[in-house]
């Protein structure tokens, strides 16, 4: 059986899965739904509020709270996003959702070897190198080579495609809706 890991941040993530979701062929699949809990800002509030006079004491407290918050976002977010696949999903298809805590790129790459994933598929934002013109690009020159956009990869979209143990599907958000 082949799975494909599909990375979920909330993001667009209903054209995201339309878009996947319309590339794969399906026979023998199961679909494993990821959200992971980045622990990195937790981290720093916590080094931040403990060194406060008046606030180390709530500070476990309320690392504790914000945590939870992030896990049940993270539950729904995969509930959503699984309502959204099903009915797109040819039948005997199974979804699997995962939750995981920690920095997100490592546990993307954990994820893909606990589950044997054959496939990761992640959704990259459109970035560029210098700021757009207010009158948008110029106009390709005649017999020029094609002008395609300039896009930058998040640094844990490169760490997931340098680190996966699978071939990996990069989609980018301004990319052509599913047909």
């Amino acid at each position: 059986m082949k799975r494909v890991l599909v990375a979920v941040s909330g993001a667009m993530v209903e054209r995201f899965l339309d878009r996947v979701l319309a590339r794969l062929a399906w026979a023998d699949t199961e679909l494993c739904l990821l959200h992971v809990v980045d622990t990195r800002p937790l981290k720093e509030y916590g080094l931040a509020a403990g060194g406060l006079a008046g606030r180390a004491a709530g500070a476990e407290h309320r690392l504790r709270h914000m945590g939870a918050l992030g896990a049940e976002a993270g539950e729904r977010m995969l509930a959503d996003a699984e309502a959204l696949a099903a009915p797109r999903l040819p039948a005997g298809i199974t979804v699997r959702r995962l939750q995981r805590t920690g920095i997100p790129e490592h546990e993307i790459i954990a994820a893909a070897y606990e589950v044997e994933a054959g496939l990761v598929a992640l959704g990259a934002a459109e970035g560029s190198a210098t700021p757009p013109s207010r009158h948008g690009p110029p106009p390709p020159k005649p017999g020029g080579p094609p002008k395609f956009p300039r896009r930058h990869l998040s640094p844990t979209v490169r760490f997931v495609v340098d680190h996966a143990p699978c071939d990996v599907l990069l989609l980018y958000a301004d990319g052509p809706a599913a047909r």
